[in-house]
């Protein structure tokens, strides 16, 4: 039996967000787009030799 284990990752803010300027919400929204841009270039980076070349998987059948 297999479990699924999933992980949620969320910047939190520890500042009160309504004391912020819009330039400083913007700054914040742009902080946190860039590290999960970062983030998923890391995870997606091991697919991305199979997603040009292709992988075969093989089935509990045996068969490819």
């Amino acid at each position: 039996m297999h479990s699924k284990t999933q992980c949620v990752i969320q910047i939190v803010d520890s500042s009160d967000p309504s004391s912020r300027s819009s330039a400083e919400t913007e700054e914040f929204a742009h902080f946190k787009r860039d590290i999960y841009q970062k983030v998923l270039k890391i995870i997606f980076k091991s697919l991305r030799h199979r997603s040009h070349g292709g992988d075969a998987h093989c089935c509990a059948d045996g068969i490819s």
